[in-house]
């Protein structure tokens, strides 16, 4: 038997980094579990993994890889919601390096930085009219609309132009012709019925919609002051929400995607 004997003072440091391996692992696999949930939009795990904000952003951009789909997926729509620079960054990259054009359809986050441009110009602005997804042209011109900027008003303008005057049924002239940007400009200061008061601004609803739509608190993230929200209609679209808290202890909108469609 061969023994091996380590100075008194390493031995402490190699347990304490062994200790640190064995607990980055089992959060690694915790966060991958999670991302595999079935049904993972209407889940409690993406709720639990939001309100973690982005201390997992490292293990969303490896699981981009997962050999899972579904894992890869729902890394994409985290990423996503949580907004976090660095974690779009990745997976922009991604796209790029792997030349995987398997894009989640999920939340644009404002203020929109450029390579969101470049995607517009691409996916929407750069296609016919009738090659547009619902769900990628109306998220585009939600975060348009809360990006506010002059540049983002411009490409706002340039969609609706690109929309033909005839189309009063389908959800992208529904939403792109009702989006007030104004409405998104200002804190949502709603205290104890912060779902009224973000209900109240989704101009992008009919009044019909408004009345049958259900605003639900998914999850807060403390740490770094977000909420997100779920709102839901039985006939129509849902979406999902995400807040910011400001220093005066309201909220900003940062971001609205479409989650899907029920009529």
């Amino acid at each position: 038997m061969i023994r091996t004997f380590l100075p008194k003072k390493v031995a402490p440091t190699l347990l304490l980094l062994f200790g640190f391996l064995i607990s980055e692992a089992s959060a690694t696999s915790t966060v991958r579990e999670l991302l595999k949930t079935p049904a993972f939009g209407d889940s409690d795990a993406l709720g639990k993994l939001f309100s973690m904000g982005t201390s997992n952003i490292d293990q969303y951009v490896e699981a981009l890889r997962d050999s899972d789909q579904v894992v890869s997926d729902n890394a994409q729509l985290m990423i996503q919601l949580l907004g976090d620079k660095r974690g779009l960054d990745a997976l922009d990259m991604w796209h790029q390096t792997t030349g995987n054009e398997h894009f989640v359809l999920g939340p644009v986050t404002a203020p929109l930085r450029n390579l969101d441009y470049e995607h517009f110009d691409e996916r929407i602005i750069g296609k016919p009219y009738d090659k547009w997804i619902d769900i990628e042209a109306v998220n585009f011109a939600l975060a348009l609309a809360i990006d506010g900027s002059s540049r983002a008003r411009q490409e706002l303008e340039r969609m609706r132009k690109r929309m033909p005057p005839d189309d009063t049924y389908s959800t992208i002239s529904k939403v792109v012709k009702r989006i007030a940007i104004a409405h998104f400009g200002t804190p949502v200061c709603g205290g104890n019925k912060l779902e009224r008061a973000v209900l109240n601004r989704s101009t992008f609803l009919t009044t019909e919609e408004q009345r049958n739509t259900t605003l639900t608190l998914v999850a807060f993230d403390d740490k770094a002051g977000k909420v997100l929200l779920s709102e839901f209609d039985m006939w129509g679209p849902t979406y999902w929400i995400v807040l910011g808290r400001t220093p005066t202890r309201c909220w900003m909108i940062q971001s609205i995607s479409l989650r899907g469609l029920n009529n």
